[in-house]
């Protein structure tokens, strides 16, 4: 009996080294990679591939009052009767706003002044705006975006973004979600954000790449002091910036308004 439990010893000693490989391999197919995400010089998100390039985009266009970046960023005409022609009207008018903010000596204190923080983009719980969306004017699918924003006059601001995806495949905003309530549906109702942006990319910096190192001294979620790198001028980066329990609000429409009550 002693001598056969001698020999059952090496045979097990066998199935266990030929069966912890097959087990690393299981748990490491089960990770999940995140999708690689190319960001700008400020080390954040730009252009119509991701719902949060165009949402920090639009923020850029108010930051810099850049008209052509806002044009650019914006949905196309759509909608039905005098629907193009009231949304082109208030496109119109936003430039012309944005232009007449550019020509002042010094920014609107309760304007926008950089970045702080961006949230992952997500899906309203309302599926009736993409349905409607789709069917009505082929766009492909609607999300939001929050932004957390330092201002020129030192406070901060959390503006939520509706993006859209065109029937091109890129995103865009809509500046005036409000006009547009089959489409925003039960946007100002979704509760704060709480995903970073890195909880679900993996940033890829195009150019200066210590911005890289910073922004992994500490998490942003947990950290409370802002850390602000200047490589662009007019664009600051807060590194530990954290924007959580901010109150959300369509910011940049309330902006435009101030700014030419005082004009």
């Amino acid at each position: 009996m002693k001598k056969s439990q001698s020999h059952s010893w090496p045979l097990l000693i066998a199935l266990v080294v030929c069966t912890f490989p097959l087990l690393l391999c299981g748990a490491a197919g089960r990770q999940t990679t995140k999708p690689k995400l190319k960001v700008a010089a400020d080390g954040l998100p730009s252009g119509h591939d991701t719902p949060e390039g165009a949402a920090c985009d639009l923020a850029r266009s108010f930051i810099n009052r850049d008209e052509k970046l806002f044009s650019t960023t914006s949905i196309r005409l759509y909608a039905g009767g005098n629907g193009p022609e009231a949304y082109a009207k208030s496109l119109q008018e936003t430039v012309q706003r944005i232009k007449a903010e550019a020509a002042k000596k010094e920014p609107s204190p309760e304007g926008p002044k950089s970045i702080g923080k961006v949230f992952a983009a997500r899906h309203l719980s309302n599926s009736g705006p993409v349905s409607y969306g789709n069917a009505a004017f082929g766009f492909e699918d609607i999300m939001f975006v929050d932004i957390g924003l330092y201002l020129h006059n030192g406070e901060r601001a959390m503006n939520r973004t509706l993006v859209i995806k065109d029937r091109d495949g890129k995103w865009y905003v809509h500046p005036a979600p409000s006009a547009s309530p089959l489409l925003s549906e039960g946007l100002n109702e979704e509760k704060a954000s709480v995903l970073d942006l890195t909880d679900v990319y993996e940033l890829e910096w195009r150019r200066h790449s210590h911005l890289s190192r910073l922004y992994h001294l500490g998490s942003p979620t947990e950290a409370t002091t802002p850390i602000t790198v200047t490589t662009v001028p007019g664009i600051a980066f807060s590194v530990r910036s954290r924007f959580i329990n901010q109150p959300v609000c369509n910011l940049f429409p309330v902006i435009i308004v101030g700014i030419v009550h005082r004009a």
